[in-house]
């Protein structure tokens, strides 16, 4: 009974220091893994904070550089309308049909010759230049064309309708940016989005 009761007494001694052991190992453990996590944490939350100035940044430079690129297409456009409106040929025979003469008519046809320049000019960011003085006739770089067929047919817009364009005669505006809009270009059989950009100037008295 004596030896047993030793025996007995050596294992639990045992198991007490195999489990002080333990103990000590997984405080061990423990007391490397809380750092590490730490620092994987702190790591990780200064990562993403770079990475979202980054992206921000990124962001805000696109978007600038969009609003400057912009400005130089309108800027252009400007230009180009400006030396349209003043151009020789266009003072001398662009003006309402019912206030032209047979000699003027003779001469309409260096008017699209004037528009395909202009479009040579802005053809990186515009699809397509026309112009109108009344609400009979439109001038594009390919010739004449009237002014409901355009609007309703060849070039229509989704959002525009003909009388929207109609209005355009009385409007005081140098210069407007419309909302873009939705096209069905009947010369060449295809739908696109474009944002129209409209210029108004008087020529020999004639808004156009």
């Amino acid at each position: 009974f004596f030896r047993m009761s030793k025996i007995k007494k050596e294992k639990v001694h045992e198991f007490g220091r195999g489990r002080s052991l333990y103990l000590k190992l997984l405080s061990y453990f423990f007391s490397l893994l809380v750092p590490i996590i730490v620092i994987g944490l702190l790591t990780y939350i200064k990562s993403a904070n770079v990475i979202k100035s980054d992206f921000s940044d990124k962001i805000r430079f696109n978007v600038e550089a969009a609003a400057e690129t912009i400005d130089i297409y309108i800027r252009t456009a400007q230009e180009t309308s400006i030396n349209f409106f003043y151009d020789d040929v266009v003072q001398a025979y662009l003006m309402p049909r019912e206030v032209q003469t047979p000699q003027v008519r003779t001469e309409l046809w260096k008017v699209p010759k004037i528009i395909q320049r202009s479009e040579n000019i802005v053809s990186g960011f515009t699809d397509s230049i026309f112009v109108f003085l009344d609400d009979q006739d439109i001038y594009v770089s390919g010739g004449l064309n009237q002014f409901d067929t355009f609007f309703n047919t060849i070039y229509r817009y989704n959002n525009y309708d003909v009388d929207f364009w109609r209005s355009k005669l009385n409007s005081s505006e140098y210069i407007e940016l419309l909302p873009m809009s939705e096209i069905t270009d009947k010369s060449l059989n295809v739908k696109k989005y474009v944002i129209p950009i409209v210029m108004h100037n008087q020529i020999n008295k004639n808004k156009t």
